[in-house]
């Protein structure tokens, strides 16, 4: 018994370990092709150029309905920037210095989120795959928060959020990634007295009205259009929009919550096409107003 035991064991750690080394040899043959966050490398690569635009649109998937890089080519003052809730209020800053870095002729910001996309921490569930994978490396952590760093270490492990091959690993292999991101969440459960955490969102909207300001750029934080009954606690995100001195930009954001018939709605955040095709362009017109 104990050496049929003894067989199966040097099986598996045989073919896990055959399994790596086709791996790495694919992963250096290929130079590290990308499986997954492809709108995110996209904003990443163009916010690295310089097209002559004076306003920047950044914000969540739905956001993204609004203003696709499919429909860049009807506005030739604003660059279209949005990807999704799970890069966070970080990744929209990284993006943001990164645009401003290559774009000193920037005037104007929109940053368009839901209020659940604005408060998304690194325990989001897709953040490992849009936001690590894409964003989470050298030299663009440069614009990062240590404490936030800290958080994603502690959320991910040093060896799978710094390390460029097990993020590759992982966005091949789909069922490798829900089986590492279970493992996550378990030990951060059984770790969690440990967990120090910060205020994520908040620290990258101070950081992003800090760049705005220093630069003599407007920035303005809107909401992404919500179905009717959505429910947020108002005076909580007042309380901490204040805390970071953009109150007045926190009444913006307000103003610009359109509610719309839930029925329009295919998940109950993202806009039905048929919808979208008709109220397109009066939405886009209200978040430029």
């Amino acid at each position: 018994m104990k050496k049929f035991l003894g067989r199966i064991i040097f099986i598996w750690i045989g073919a896990a370990a055959m399994f790596l080394l086709i791996n790495v040899a694919y992963y250096k043959f290929t130079g590290g092709s990308r499986n997954v966050a492809s709108e995110v490398y996209e904003a990443l690569e163009r916010a690295g150029r310089n097209e002559g635009y004076t306003k920047l649109v950044l914000g969540d998937s739905v956001a993204r309905q609004i203003f696709a890089p499919q429909y860049q080519e009807e506005d030739d003052e604003t660059c279209y920037l949005a990807t999704n809730q799970a890069i966070m209020t970080a990744g929209n800053y990284i993006l943001l210095e990164r645009f401003i870095e290559n774009n000193p002729q920037l005037e104007e910001v929109y940053y368009i989120a839901r209020p659940d996309s604005l408060m998304s921490e690194v325990n989001f569930v897709y953040t490992y795959s849009y936001f690590v994978t894409p964003l989470y490396r050298e030299p663009l952590t440069q614009c990062l928060e240590a404490g936030t760093k800290e958080d994603i270490d502690f959320m991910f492990g040093r060896l799978f959020a710094q390390h460029e091959f097990p993020k590759w690993l992982l966005g091949r292999y789909p069922k490798l990634l829900d089986l590492y991101q279970n493992t996550c969440r378990n030990l951060v459960q059984i770790r969690k007295h440990e967990y120090k955490g910060t205020d994520m969102p908040f620290v990258y909207i101070q950081k992003m009205k800090a760049i705005c300001d220093e630069h003599h750029i407007v920035l303005h934080i809107l909401s992404s259009p919500l179905p009717n009954g959505f429910e947020y606690d108002a005076g909580q995100m007042k309380q901490r929009f204040v805390s970071c001195g953009a109150e007045k930009i926190f009444e913006e954001f307000e103003k610009s919550i359109i509610y719309v018939d839930e029925e329009n709605f295919v998940d109950g955040i993202h806009m039905e096409d048929s919808y979208l095709d008709e109220m397109r362009i009066e939405m886009k017109t209200h978040f430029q107003e």
